[in-house]
Formats: structure tokens, sequence, C-alpha cells
């Protein structure tokens, strides 16, 4: 009799469980809202990609579709074109303003996304936005206008698609936004492909420390590992970084800061050593860190001491060998005048 009390337990309790579980799953679907596709064409050059990856041809224009289908509900959308930019966790940002984007990038992009992308019937480049009846699916124009004179290397931006919150969200606590945001990859001449990232110190305080890295090609660089901590004159660390699998945009410009285990203390010195990984390719860089009795902190990237003394061990046997054969001349005239 209890065995078959508890079985009975058992199966009510799995049953109410999965109820919840599929409740969760179709409130999370109907809280979405709507769905967005990337309509492929002839000039994407991976087929196996939902975003777009294109080849143009120069001064002639590319027409996109995006395909937007709606959910139960009625809801408005903002359609936008922006450029791509590197976030400080190295994830690939779409969403920004212009002035925004640009404080994240070395140089002006080449092709401007903010301008020379057009949307919807109106074919403008401003923020579109439309509202959708429930169910209704559309696809909504783009056009690409490619310069007469195409541009080394790529240029990357995205098209982003939100659903605004209806008035009921709006009253939540926490409001969510839901977005899609689709890669547009736009291939220039080909250039030489190169993994050219560098590492700058920012300016430190005892509480917070960051480092710049710089993308100086015209490339994507994907698959960026950076691993590194300021440690004390004991190997004490008092910060550190960690980011795996970061894709870096062209000519980007990021500071990363580093999460802080504890202020850096006036009078020490500390050495940040980072250590940074595309692919294969694998280099450390270090960094001397002074801090004086006022709190004023420099730092100086470390030399490589290791290159430092094979120079020098190079430069002094050639030296020791120089000086024997000057000496084994010098016996060999001497016998010829005696």
């Amino acid at each position: 009799m209890f065995q078959k009390s508890k079985m009975k337990a058992i199966i009510y309790l799995t049953t109410i469980l999965a109820f919840f579980l599929i409740s969760a799953k179709l409130t999370q679907a109907d809280e979405v809202g709507f769905s967005a596709i990337a309509v492929l064409e002839k000039h994407q050059t991976d087929n196996s990609l939902s975003y777009w990856r294109l080849k143009p041809e120069a001064g002639k224009d590319i027409h996109l579709v995006l395909k937007i289908t709606n959910g139960e509900k009625k809801n408005t959308f903002t359609i936008s074109a922006n450029q791509a930019i590197t976030n400080q966790n190295l994830v690939v940002d779409y969403g920004l303003d212009k002035k925004s984007a640009l404080k994240l990038l070395s140089t002006k992009p080449a092709f401007d996304f903010y301008s020379q992308v057009l949307l919807g019937d109106k074919k403008t480049p401003k923020e579109v936005t439309i509202e959708l009846k429930p169910n209704e699916s559309i696809e909504f124009p783009l056009i690409v206008k490619v310069p007469d004179n195409l541009w080394d290397g790529v240029q990357i931006g995205g098209i982003n698609v939100t659903r605004k919150p209806s008035a009921d969200e709006q009253k939540a606590s926490i409001v969510n936004l839901y977005n899609y945001a689709f890669a547009l990859v736009l291939e220039g001449n080909e250039v030489k492909s190169g993994n050219e990232l560098s590492i700058s110190m920012d300016k430190l305080t005892v509480d917070k420390q960051a480092f710049t890295l710089k993308n100086e090609t015209q490339n994507i660089v994907k698959n960026v590992d950076l691993h590194g901590a300021i440690k004390d004159k004991d190997g004490k660390k008092v910060a550190q970084v960690d980011i795996n699998n970061g894709t870096i945009v062209p000519f980007a410009q990021v500071s990363i800061p580093l999460i802080s285990k504890e202020p850096l203390r006036n009078g020490h010195e500390y050495t940040f050593e980072l250590t940074k990984k595309n692919g294969d390719e694998k280099t450390t860089q270090e960094f001397k860190i002074t801090v004086d009795n006022v709190g004023k902190i420099t730092s100086v990237e470390a030399k490589n001491t290791t290159l430092l003394y094979v120079l020098g061990a190079i430069i002094g046997i050639g030296m020791f060998i120089f000086i024997l054969l000057v000496n084994r001349n010098k016996k060999r005239t001497k016998g010829r005048h005696e």
C-alpha cells in the first residue's frame, strides 16, 4: 500500500513538473513574439551562414530582403543598420549609434552603414518603425549602396530588428527588449591576412586597471583568447582578465578592464603578464607597473630579456672569434719578419 502511494506521488510530481517546464517554454516563445530571417541572394559567398556575407561589384547596388513574421499579438518593430564594433567582452555588437561606434574604432570605416544602407520602401538610411498585425509576415527590403571604388579588406555592420515592449510589458519592473541582429559583411579587395593585434596599457588607478586591444588589420580576427594577471612581487594576483573565443572587427580599438581583487598599494611594484592566443599563434607581453608613494602609476612594457641574452651571447662569441683571428694574424706577421 505504501509503495503504491509513493509511486502515485512520484507520477503526480513528475506530471506537474513537466507541465511547468512546457508552460515555461511556451511562455518564453510567446514573449519573444516574432521571428526574423536574412534571405540570402546571389552575392552571398557562403550559403551555410544565417547572415549576409557578400561580394559586391563596384558601383552596383545590392538588394536584400529581411523576412519578419509576427507572433500572436500586434507588435511594433524598429529596423536599423549600424557599424559593427567589438565590445569589452570581445563580442561583436551591432547596436551602437554612429558616434558611439566610431569611438571604438581606430580609423573611420571606408563604408558607412549609417548612410549607405537604405531601409524599407521609403529607402531611408534612418531607423524605420513598422507595425505588424497578429501573424502577419512581410519581406522588408534593404539596399546596399556600393561605391565605385571598393575598399580593401572587409567592412562589417549589422541589421537590427527590435520589438518594442507592449504597454503591459512597460509596466514591469524589468523591461526586456527582444531583438534579432544579422551581420552584414561586405568583402572588398583581398588583402594579406594577418594577426596584427596590439596591446597597450590604459591610464591606471589604484582601484581600476585596463588595457587597450587594437586590430591593426582590415580583416576580422576570430578565436582570440586573452588570459593575464597583475601580480605583486610575491606572485599574488591583485587583478586578472580571462576571455575566450573573442572576435575582433577590423580596426577595433577597445579598452578591456581587469577584474580587481584588491587595490594597488602606494610604493609597490607589480607585473602584468598577458598571454594572447589566436589559433596556433600564442604570444606573451609583460608590463612593469610602479605605484609611487602618492599613488601615481606608471607602466612600461618589459623588454624581452631572453632575446637580449641570446643577442648578447652571439655578440660575445663573435668578439671572441674576432680577437682570436686578429692575434693569429699578428703571430703570422711576426714570424715572417723574423
